[in-house]
């Protein structure tokens, strides 16, 4: 993602604190909660219409996906009692959306990154459409046990988690927080963070790429059927029981060790650093660059 995209995110977020008015009426509370000081009231809102897309935007808030124990879908928030915080739950066109409405004075808000409270979103069924995910300030995790057509999940400062199910495209990123996925079949994965380690394990995909520019990449049991990519300026890559009908890996200063599972064709250049691959009869491309990070790769049968 380029700087001036990630810009133009960060305006939208600020422009959706700053502006609109609450539709949704809340059904309940569950109370007080202090987080660094800060007073929350926590508001739940039960969701009766029929949906397949979910899109959470929230400029300060975590946020997390849960599986429902029973009852209709419900999402809890954190509001100002005086009314200077709150959020808009509606459904519209088949899409349920949760957006945060802040309408302090930017003096009010100082120190609001001390205490990041969560918005939750209990989900009753296990299958949706489009999930798109939003936080500035906060983390994303998507619990286990759903299947979504495609999502799409992106935070500026926080961690990405992702543990269920993708079908079509799947993209997870974040600035300066660690993304982490899981147990994902996606016909296209994309994961990537700038100055946060990106985390991989047990994925099957058509197509993986995974990029950091200064956080450390680890794939574990990840294969992709047609390409699988990695790249890191200053981080080093590492494999483990990997493989991709054609593989590519280039680090800067990093190194790039591990484990594959099948012969490859190899075409690898590390100037300053050590070169150690196996020996073998074909298979398809592998190509490995680092500048100064050194080499070491294995095939494990």
């Amino acid at each position: 993602m380029n700087l001036a995209k990630k810009m133009g995110i960060c305006a939208a977020f600020l422009l959706a604190a700053v502006g609109g008015v609450m539709t949704a009426a809340a059904k309940g509370d569950e109370g007080i909660v202090k987080i660094k000081g800060l007073s929350y009231e926590m508001k739940t809102y039960e969701v009766t219409d029929a949906f397949t897309d979910i899109r959470v935007e929230d400029a300060e808030c975590n946020v997390r996906i849960l599986l429902a124990a029973d009852g209709p879908c419900r999402v809890v928030c954190p509001e100002k009692q005086d009314g200077s915080v709150s959020h808009t739950v509606t459904v519209s066109g088949g899409e349920l959306s949760v957006r945060r409405h802040d309408q302090r004075k930017w003096y009010r808000r100082i120190g609001v990154s001390l205490g990041i409270p969560d918005v939750e979103v209990y989900l009753p069924e296990k299958a949706y459409g489009r999930l798109t995910l939003h936080s500035m300030a906060g983390s994303i995790r998507v619990d286990d046990g759903f299947t979504f057509e495609s999502a799409m999940l992106e935070s500026i400062s926080g961690d990405v988690r992702m543990l269920s199910q993708v079908k079509r495209e799947l993209q997870a990123e974040s600035t300066s927080g660690r993304v982490t996925i899981e147990n994902a079949s996606p016909e296209k994965l994309t994961a990537e963070s700038i100055s946060g380690r990106v985390e991989l394990a047990h994925i099957r995909s058509g197509e993986i790429i995974a990029q950091s520019t200064s956080g450390r990449i680890e794939l574990t049991d990840v294969i992709a059927e047609r390409r699988l990519y990695a790249k890191s300026v200053s981080g080093g890559v590492a494999l483990d029981g990997c493989d991709g009908g054609a593989i590519r890996i280039e680090t800067t200063s990093g190194s790039v060790k591990g484990s594959i599972l099948s012969d490859k064709t190899f075409m690898t250049r590390s100037t300053s650093g050590s070169v150690r691959i196996p020996r073998c009869a074909g298979g398809g491309k592998c190509e490995i660059t680092t500048t100064s990070g050194s080499i070491a790769i294995e095939i494990r049968q």
